[in-house]
């Protein structure tokens, strides 16, 4: 473990990680805060105290030289990372959704995708601030909870209840191919570099192969495989894919501990929190090189290092 610090005094449940560059971490959560965090030196640099207003954030993602976040008003904005946080977003989209925004994925360029509570998926072109330019919704039932880019396929998958919809977005269609569908509802995706991974609330990572560019996509295909990953049957919280091998994984659960899969039965990595003489339940995760984000329910961040899988 590189640092361990909590929110500056909020002590709230952490939503969402991004890496920007290679030490530098956003984070955002209940308390409604947008952090900017120096991974290295272990502080916060810069920081929206009410970055929506005051409601809780759920979700930031890097888009170009900007990042996203969106939170429970409903909203997604904007702002410059080139500029200090605590300066006014440099763009605000006041209704993206009937419903609190829970997830964002940047699509490359310009384009970003946003899901929301209203079940809807919509996709915004930074360029032209206004209507979103598509609009998808697929099988699923209940709130957009996760979102995962296939950038090589032109592909976006949307975590909906027990489902994820796979979207074509190819030539700008937004086309529904296909609906993979799980035994609980599916809480966070990763997308590997030959396979599509989901996290599920019976605490299960499930591998998923991709279909092939100029393929036929079967519309209800059948997993690869799936393993249990978390304590006790704890929901998976989060997930990042790691690039070492095809569909190796880090899964944060609601036990609070972390751990590695894709390299045969998933083990332990690094230590869990302990507050009070319980396991903190993790509910964030990013990943850079060797660097790991770790955010947890009662507000604090950690930094670990893939390169040692010890504490330091």
């Amino acid at each position: 473990m590189l640092r361990s610090h909590a929110s500056e005094g909020t002590r709230r449940r952490l939503q969402s990680l991004c890496f920007t560059d290679a030490t530098t971490v956003l984070s955002v959560g209940d308390g409604g805060c947008l952090l900017q965090w120096d991974a290295a030196a272990g502080v916060i640099t810069s920081a929206a105290a009410a970055a929506h207003g005051g409601a809780q954030l759920s979700a930031v993602c890097q888009v170009a030289a900007a990042v996203a976040t969106g939170g429970a008003d409903n909203a997604v904005r904007f702002w410059d990372l080139r500029c200090r946080l605590d300066e006014p977003p440099s763009l605000h989209l006041p209704d993206a959704h009937a419903g609190e925004v829970t997830s964002l994925a940047a699509l490359g360029g310009s384009l970003l995708a946003s899901g929301g509570g209203d079940g809807v998926v919509r996709v915004w072109d930074v360029r032209e601030p206004g209507a979103a330019v598509l609009e998808l919704e697929g099988s699923g039932d209940g709130s957009v909870f996760s979102l995962a880019h296939d950038a090589r396929r032109q592909r976006l998958y949307a975590a909906t209840g027990r489902s994820v919809c796979l979207f074509d977005l190819a030539a700008g269609g937004g086309q529904w191919l296909s609906t993979l569908f799980h035994a609980g509802e599916v809480s966070a995706l990763a997308l590997g570099d030959a396979a599509l991974l989901t996290g599920c609330e019976t605490g299960e990572v499930t591998e998923w192969a991709l279909p092939p560019r100029d393929a036929a996509v079967e519309e209800e295909p059948e997993p690869v495989r799936a393993e249990a990953c978390a304590d006790g049957g704890a929901a998976v919280t989060a997930l990042v894919a790691l690039g070492a091998r095809p569909a190796a994984y880090l899964a944060a659960s609601w036990s609070g501990r972390l751990r590695l899969g894709g390299h045969g039965r998933p083990r332990p990595f690094g230590a869990p929190l302990v507050q009070d003489g319980v396991d903190v339940p993790a509910t964030a995760l990013a990943a850079r090189g060797a660097a790991v984000a770790v955010g947890y329910d009662n507000g604090a961040l950690r930094f670990f290092s893939m390169a040692s899988e010890k504490d330091d």
